[in-house]
C-alpha cells in the first residue's frame, strides 16, 4: 500500500467516525434531552419487554418440540436397529440354504 493511500484511508475512516459520533451524539441527545425523546424510550422499553416476552415463549416451545423430535428420532432408531438385525438373520439364513442347496445339488464343495 503506497503511502498516498494509507493516508487517504485514513482520512476516510477519521471521517467516517466522527459522522457516526456525531450521529450517535445526537440521537442520545434527543432521546434524553426532549420530551419526544422520553416518550419514544418509554415506547422502546415497552416494544423490548413485549420482544423479550415473545422471544422467551417461543424459545421454550421450540425446546419441548426439539425435545419430542428427539424422543421421536430415538424411537425410530432402536426400531431400525431392530429391523436391520432381523434382516442380516434372514440373509444369513438365505444364504446359508442356498449354499447347502447348491452343494447338495452338485457334490462339490464351494468356492470361497
Amino acid at each position: 500500500m503506497t503511502d498516498d493511500t494509507h493516508k487517504k484511508r485514513k482520512s476516510v475512516n477519521f471521517v467516517s467516525g466522527l459522522a457516526l459520533g456525531t450521529a450517535a451524539a445526537a440521537a442520545a441527545t434527543f432521546l434524553y434531552k426532549t420530551k419526544k425523546g422520553k416518550k419514544v424510550r418509554r415506547q422502546l422499553k415497552h416494544h423490548i419487554k413485549d420482544t423479550k416476552g415473545f422471544l422467551t415463549e417461543h424459545i421454550e416451545d421450540i425446546k419441548t418440540q426439539a425435545k419430542k423430535l428427539e424422543s421421536t428420532l430415538e424411537e425410530q432408531n432402536l426400531a431400525t436397529q431392530k429391523k436391520t438385525k432381523k434382516v442380516k438373520r434372514r440373509v444369513k439364513q438365505t444364504v446359508s440354504s442356498a449354499k447347502k442347496r447348491v452343494f447338495k445339488k452338485s457334490g462339490k464343495p464351494l468356492a470361497k
